[in-house]
């Protein structure tokens, strides 16, 4: 298992490494940018999408505020493209890690776009998200 975690390190995109190098030094924004932009290459990568989700979590705790409003309202539009209408649900998402709806757009679309273990990951958030406010 260590070998297999190994060799997936060695693997990874130079965009993810680059992401968890600026979010470990508190660069939120832009690490969430690179996430971004390496998951529109390789937009099956449920590790990264998680990677992603905890950068989002940290941002928030640490104070980040929500997306500009007119930033947000032009990734609320879908595109011809399922799996990037999923990541601009996934953006503002990022910015807004508790908003169920951005969760169940992500989910909609990533089942839309054959993503489908990512939809059954952002399912389960979902789920925990939504048990939690019952």
């Amino acid at each position: 298992m260590s070998d297999e975690r190994d060799q997936r390190k060695s693997n990874i995109h130079p965009l993810f490494r680059q992401a968890r190098e600026i979010a470990a030094q508190g660069g939120y924004e832009y690490a969430i940018d690179l996430y971004l932009d390496g998951l529109a290459i390789t937009p099956a990568d449920v590790e990264m999408h998680q990677e992603l989700r905890e950068v989002s979590l940290r941002r928030k705790a640490g104070g980040g505020k929500a997306m500009a409003i007119a930033a947000a309202l032009k990734l609320r539009r879908p595109t011809q493209d399922p799996k990037q209408t999923m990541l601009n649900a996934e953006k503002l998402l990022a910015y807004d890690p508790g908003n169920t709806e951005h969760m169940l757009t992500m989910l909609q679309w990533a089942k839309r776009g054959g993503l489908n273990e990512i939809a059954e990951w952002m399912a389960s958030i979902l789920q925990m998200s939504n048990s939690k406010s019952l």
